[in-house]
């Protein structure tokens, strides 16, 4: 507890994403061990079951707007009710970084 509360409030990264993945990853570790020498399911640990399900969404991308119409229609069929868009920025060869 000594040191997730050094790293969360005082190391020089406080609260940056490098730190924050490494308390996770910790913690996530921690969580499994207690879990095994318990023989229980880390869900269990925490409080059980707290809900039936989550919402899921599909990811659509395409080059441009029909492909991505495409992509979501196909989502939407297979039954998903959300559908996250991501398509290419005219003018840009890549939108992942700078293009070539």
């Amino acid at each position: 507890e000594d040191t997730w509360q050094y790293l969360y409030r005082g190391a020089y990264w406080r609260r940056g994403p490098v730190t924050m993945a490494a308390i996770a990853a910790v913690d996530t570790a921690l969580w499994d061990i207690k879990g095994k020498q318990a023989g229980l399911p880390v869900y269990q640990l925490l409080g059980g079951r707290s809900r039936e399900g989550v919402t899921v969404y599909g990811h659509a991308n395409a080059e441009d707007v029909d492909g991505v119409l495409g992509e979501v229609a196909h989502y939407t069929d297979l039954g998903y009710r959300a559908v996250r868009v991501q398509t290419g920025v005219p003018g840009l060869d890549s939108t992942y970084g700078v293009g070539g």
